[in-house]
């Protein structure tokens, strides 16, 4: 599971699930088709929600996600070989989820087999993004065990802290869906994974960090499944 890396695949079932959320939110669709600029930027920043969080609770550039180079060598349906934070890619999700001809593509993300499939991948991507969350914090403040595990935590659910910023951005703000008011159990989890990383990186785990990596995805899979 390690070896396998989390673009392009694994970024794309996350942007999938973000803009799909999006879209089903009220008054979302209608606000692509009338502001397709303002709705495009709310896209960026639900799905860098992740990275801006680490960055701004780090003190790293908040441009970093938008910096990355674009290397377009295919663009098919569900495939864009680019950079996993470049808007090119972003833009291709948004348009497959919010403007696809038929609304095949959005039937298709609907279906069970394929929505169990992608919630599964997805939370496998979660349980690797709290741990590459943690090692980015480490180098800036290696003993801090506060920091890594609010790291590890925002960086596994950037989308979830970025909704009021995406929501502000199409005039529909909602205090009721503020992350900090009712903890999502998504958060509640990344939280828990968190500290279990951050325990076994500092010696104190019963497993290696790669089984409990594994396992934290492989748990976090079935909850979401069941």
């Amino acid at each position: 599971f390690a070896p396998l890396p989390l673009f392009p695949f694994f970024h794309i079932v996350n942007f999938i699930f973000i803009l799909t959320a999006t879209r089903e939110s009220r008054g979302a669709l209608e606000f692509s088709s009338s502001h397709p600029l303002a709705s495009l930027v709310s896209a960026l920043i639900a799905c860098s929600g992740g990275t801006l969080g680490l960055n701004l609770l780090l003190g790293l550039p908040l441009a970093a996600p938008f910096t990355e180079p674009k290397s377009i060598a295919l663009i098919a349906l569900l495939w864009c070989h680019t950079s996993a934070s470049s808007p090119v890619c972003i833009f291709l999700r948004r348009y497959l989820v919010f403007h696809c001809p038929g609304d095949y593509f959005h039937r298709l993300l609907a279906s069970l087999p394929v929505k169990l499939f992608l919630s599964i991948c997805k939370e496998l991507r979660r349980a690797r993004i709290i741990a590459v969350g943690i090692d980015a914090a480490k180098a800036v403040y290696p003993g801090a065990w506060t920091v890594l595990i609010i790291a590890g935590t925002v960086k596994a659910t950037g989308s979830k802290w970025a909704r009021t910023i995406e929501r502000f951005i199409r005039n529909a703000p909602d205090s009721s869906e503020h992350e900090l008011l009712k903890l999502s159990f998504v958060s509640k989890a990344a939280f828990v994974c968190s500290v279990l990383y951050t325990m076994t990186d500092r010696g104190f785990g019963l497993l290696p960090l790669d089984q409990l990596v594994l396992a934290s995805g492989l748990c976090l899979s079935a909850v979401q499944v069941s």
